[in-house]
């Protein structure tokens, strides 16, 4: 099922009533009933964390339970007879819909949920932010069954949160740890970590950050092997085409992947 997001419910309704914009005053008619009902029915399928906030939700709830009761009142009755929707004086003198219209052309299409892991350990408020967005979007597109996206976010996650994890050690730290790494022959023919370290993380792949990151102790053994599972569905979006084809994206690959950024950012939250 696709997702509802505020702009494109308001496009539609602005698609639907050409006059909601020029004219926010003018009246609902009864006869316009079906299509409101419609569009009522969209809004709610918005997610929780997408809708206005503080005020505006005030708002944006009287202006929904007016629309509601209106049309839940025309449906019962013929048009005949039956009370117009016009401006009201709660709203700033406009009617319901293009109150509607207006704040969720306000609201963001890409939000964060409640129940994303709060990130308190990164002290970088606009990392943090990001991330928690990133993690909301990777349960969402779990809970939508949209496995590639959720696989390929989660994903970025892990690397993100390891990146940042490691970012406070010197290079010559991380060396030692790969020498020390290698010494142990966990995965001996991993190029990656056969051979001296990048000296900009940013250059590291999700390997290298994983290893170095367990042998620094940063996360401990159950931690590394699920970010090291969620590290082979970076494949797909590897711009080669016989890597990225033949990498997996499945139900599988997403759960694993994103219980595999739970754990990482579990074990730096200490």
């Amino acid at each position: 099922m696709p997702r509802v997001t505020p702009r494109r419910v308001a496009a539609l309704i602005a698609r639907s009533f050409p006059w909601v914009r020029e004219n926010p005053t003018q009246g609902i008619r009864p006869e316009m009933g079906p299509k409101v009902r419609a569009m009522l029915r969209l809004v709610r399928r918005i997610p929780v964390e997408l809708l206005p906030s503080g005020e505006d939700w005030l708002t944006f709830e009287v202006a929904m339970g007016i629309l509601e009761s209106y049309a839940e009142h025309w449906s019962g009755t013929s048009d005949r007879g039956a009370p117009a929707l016009g401006a009201q004086p709660e709203l700033g003198t406009r009617n319901p819909l293009a109150v509607i219209v207006d704040l969720l052309e306000s609201c963001p299409d890409e939000g964060t949920r409640e129940d994303s892991p709060e990130l308190a350990f990164i002290k970088d408020a606009d990392l943090r932010a990001v991330l928690r967005r990133d993690f909301s979007s990777a349960r969402t597109a779990l809970d939508h069954g949209e496995w590639k996206a959720a696989t390929v976010l989660a994903g970025s996650v892990v690397e993100a949160l390891l990146l940042y994890a490691l970012a406070s050690s010197t290079p010559t730290e991380r060396e030692t740890a790969r020498q020390a790494w290698v010494a142990r022959q966990k995965r001996p023919t991993d190029p990656g970590l056969t051979r001296p370290l990048p000296a900009d993380l940013d250059e590291w792949v999700l390997g290298q950050l994983i290893w170095i990151a367990h042998t620094m102790r940063v996360v401990d053994d159950g931690t590394a092997a699920a970010a090291d599972v969620a590290r082979d569905f970076r494949n797909l979006i590897h711009p080669g085409r016989a890597r990225r084809i033949g990498a997996p994206a499945d139900e599988g690959t997403a759960h694993s992947a994103y219980g595999a950024a739970k754990r990482v950012a579990g074990a730096l939250d200490v």
